[in-house]
């Protein structure tokens, strides 16, 4: 299963969508805040609309690859201008799928 979730929409201070054009994302998993390893890049799984969204895309074949259950993330924004911008970040969980069809 694929997951695919909008993690947030960029506004104005009207409230209205800001085109992300221009604009890209930097986005690591790493098992503690202090790692020198990246566990996973969620970069390349993150994309930016016109419409102001930043979704992420998660398919099966890239998280049965981590060999991580629990790990720390953030996403940041990078304006045109070079400013960066942390827009979330948090705990990730990788666990087992627990149903299944296994003839049983």
């Amino acid at each position: 299963m694929t997951l695919e979730t909008i993690l947030w929409t960029e506004t104005d201070n009207n409230g209205d969508p800001v085109d992300l054009t221009g604009y890209s994302v930097e986005s690591q998993v790493r098992t503690s805040y202090d790692s020198d390893t990246v566990e996973l890049s969620l970069t390349e799984r993150i994309t930016l609309g016109t419409d102001g969204t930043a979704t992420l895309k998660l398919i099966p074949m890239v998280t049965a690859s981590v060999s991580f259950e629990k790990g720390v993330y953030d996403v940041k924004l990078v304006t045109p201008e070079d400013d960066i911008w942390r827009r979330c970040f948090g705990i990730v969980w990788v666990k087992e799928m627990v149903t299944r069809d296994d003839g049983g």
